[in-house]
């Protein structure tokens, strides 16, 4: 590929397990960006995985404070970044093929859905207008040569003097409420507060899963591949996993 695809990771280990497994699904090799501060656990997963891994600094509990470090440990100049929690589907990838080999001086933005696991283990995606694909784009493909590092957080961690939001066929899909316990929801908060961050996306980290409006996903790939992963992992792991009853 013209472009690699980098995952930052710090401490999210269910997540990294179900990166790794879907991004093999679609062929796709990463290049896996371990945060210095991460856990031996987290060490230890990557090196079973058989996944390429380096490591990069950040002294900061968010992405944009080490985007700089974390750009600068891949080997090509295009990069596009999934986070841990995150995965993408096929069209995308496609895309950002058919956009790198045109070399454009832009930064590309993607919808991003926000997902749910039904207590009957499917798939959901939330239909509330706060969580719509729209208002959480994420501007992920960009060349490292041509941005410059915001390290506020919460920001895009990139500045771009022009930015395209790609059709909507081309998608991210976010688990971070289905890998993620209140408990854990609640320190991440926490820590996010220390940095600094706004009162919406405190909002956002603890909205109630019970008030969130929801609709099956409609991608069968990422469907599949999610049943077939549930059907590889321990019951450790399965347990682990946040659901919630669909309304």
């Amino acid at each position: 590929m013209p472009f690699s695809v980098l995952v930052p990771v710090c401490n999210e280990t269910l997540a990294l397990k179900f990166s790794s497994f879907y991004l093999s699904k679609l062929d796709v090799e990463p290049l896996y960006v371990l945060d210095r501060k991460a856990s031996e656990e987290t060490g230890r997963i990557l090196e079973e995985s058989g996944q390429r891994f380096t490591v990069y600094e950040n002294d900061k509990p968010f992405i944009e404070n080490g985007y700089d470090s974390f750009a600068a440990q891949s080997p090509t100049d295009w990069i596009l970044r999934l986070d841990c929690d995150e995965v993408a589907n096929l069209a995308l990838i496609r895309l950002c093929e058919a956009f790198v080999r045109e070399q454009r001086d832009t930064v590309i933005g993607f919808e991003r859905d926000q997902l749910l696991l039904g207590n009957d283990e499917l798939l959901y995606c939330a239909t509330n207008d706060r969580f719509s694909p729209q208002r959480h784009m994420q501007p992920r493909l960009f060349n490292r040569g041509r941005v410059t590092f915001d390290k506020r957080i919460h920001t895009p961690g990139i500045r771009c003097d022009r930015l395209f939001v790609a059709p909507s066929v081309a998608r991210i899909y976010h688990f971070s409420w289905i890998f993620s316990s209140w408990a854990d929801r609640l320190a991440k908060s926490g820590r996010y507060d220390k940095a600094g961050q706004p009162n919406w996306n405190r909002e956002n980290q603890l909205f109630r899963l019970e008030d969130v409006a929801s609709a099956p996903l409609k991608d069968e790939f990422l469907t599949q591949a999610f049943v077939e992963w549930l059907g590889l992992i321990g019951e450790p792991d399965r347990q682990s996993l946040t659901t919630v009853s669909i309304r």
